[in-house]
């Protein structure tokens, strides 16, 4: 695998301009995303080489536990390689979990986050419903090639109930010297750096070595799909080690995609695009990205509503919290808060998006004091809601109130960052 051949390509030199693009986009990530720097910077820029292993999980783990051992797919290859990381997606399914950490073949436990931007109750973070994808950095030295081992822990609550979270799925990132690691290459041809587009696009590549699938991704404001509370950087995200959330794959040679911005939100600062180049292997390149992209939508228009004043999440549970705030009004309130900024004439759809726990009946929200439609969850547990929003004459200017209806039979918890609502207008909204 370390061997280049005819297909795969080893670069003898990479052009100091890629360097200066990567690091033009480490700093527009940080202008991004200032609390959360370090995920973001943990995460792929352009010009890296790399190998990912992810895998199902749907473990669950309770009080002062640990998971069983589990393996990673496939056999590593660390010869060249520089540095590694792990993306964990879990869910505080309790309230107050403490102490969440993965061991990398029986090595040190290496402590898995909250998000930076994640509100704190009375101080701490772990009172937040919420269900994070979250990317840490793994010491290169605790892998070893061939197979490699890892599981999960919980320490003990110290609260009056036990802690109880739920592991999805993980995706293991291994890092390589791009000139000594045989990997594909190549460029986007289109669109090109300052270009425009509108409520479509046609990607183009062109792609030197052997490739077998490639990802486009893009960096721009969307919904947050990492439940991170950030929703500008590269979209994407993992479902249960899944690689999704982007803006589209392409398998076929010459690896064209159209991509439908329909419901794309405005963008207040100019986008980059960059593909995922894929070989046979299983070895992955991030292009150079495409950048300073705007778009000419004419009178059609995409805005990304964000909730605010979500304290815990639109949890229809308190199990688990701490008896000293489990009745307060914050744990209590059901509510959150987004601003319409169109003109509601003009508003053509809209859509609700949030990850949430089913554990019985769907979610009921009042907007505006308006009941929503049925919002239909279908099975229990984790899921990921992205449905209409009916009627949109609920939606007023300005502020918005929107409610999650208690349920007797324990309901639906919708997780922070809460219920983001996506509007498309037929005339473009005022600035904001």
């Amino acid at each position: 695998m370390n061997q280049p051949t005819s297909s795969r390509l080893l670069p003898r030199q990479r052009k100091k301009i890629n360097f200066s693009a990567g690091w033009m986009l480490i700093i527009m990530c940080v202008a991004a995303a200032v609390s959360a720097t370090s995920v973001c910077l943990a995460e792929p820029l352009p010009g890296e080489v790399f190998v990912e292993y992810g895998l199902r999980i749907n473990k669950t783990i309770t009080d002062n536990g640990t998971s069983e051992i589990l393996t990673i797919p496939g056999q590593l290859d660390l010869a060249n390689a520089t540095k590694a990381e792990v993306a964990v997606e879990y869910a505080n399914v309790h309230l107050g979990i403490k102490g969440q950490a993965i061991t990398i073949n029986e090595t040190d436990w290496i402590p898995i986050p909250f998000p930076g931007t994640v509100p704190a109750i009375n101080g701490d973070q772990d009172h937040i419903y919420m269900m994070p994808v979250m990317t840490v950095a793994v010491p290169l030295a605790s892998f070893k090639n061939g197979t490699n081992t890892f599981r999960f822990k919980l320490d003990p609550k110290g609260e009056q109930k036990m802690s109880y979270t739920q592991f999805y799925g993980a995706t293991f990132r291994i890092y390589y010297d791009p000139l000594k690691k045989a990997h594909p290459a190549g460029r986007i041809t289109a669109p090109s750096n300052g270009g425009t587009f509108g409520r479509s696009v046609e990607l183009t590549l062109a792609t030197e070595g052997s490739v077998s699938k490639v990802q486009y991704v893009g960096q721009y404001e969307d919904f947050d799909h990492n439940g991170d509370g950030i929703y500008r950087g590269w979209i994407y995200s993992y479902r249960y080690g899944q690689f999704t959330n982007h803006i589209g794959t392409s398998v076929t040679a010459p690896f064209q995609f159209g991509w439908d911005t329909s419901w794309i939100p405005d963008s207040p600062t100019p986008m980059h695009i960059a593909a995922r180049l894929i070989d046979p292997e299983g070895v992955i390149y991030m292009t150079e990205a495409v950048t300073n992209l705007t778009f000419s939508r004419g009178e059609y228009s995409v805005e990304l509503c964000k909730p605010y004043g979500v304290l815990n999440g639109f949890s229809t549970c308190t199990y688990g919290t701490p008896m000293a705030i489990a009745y307060t009004a914050e744990i209590r309130n059901k509510t959150e808060y987004f601003d319409v900024h169109g003109p509601l004439a003009r508003i053509a759809n809209a859509r609700l998006y949030f990850q949430c726990w089913k554990r019985a009946s769907n979610p009921k929200i009042e907007l505006n004091s308006t009941a929503l439609d049925e919002i239909a969850v279908r099975g229990g547990g984790s899921q990921i809601v992205n449905l209409p929003l009916s009627p949109t004459t609920a939606l007023t200017a300005n502020t918005n109130t929107l409610v999650l209806i208690n349920a007797s039979d324990g309901g639906t918890d919708v997780q922070w960052p809460g219920v983001q609502v996506m509007i498309q207008y037929n005339a473009r909204p005022k600035s904001h």
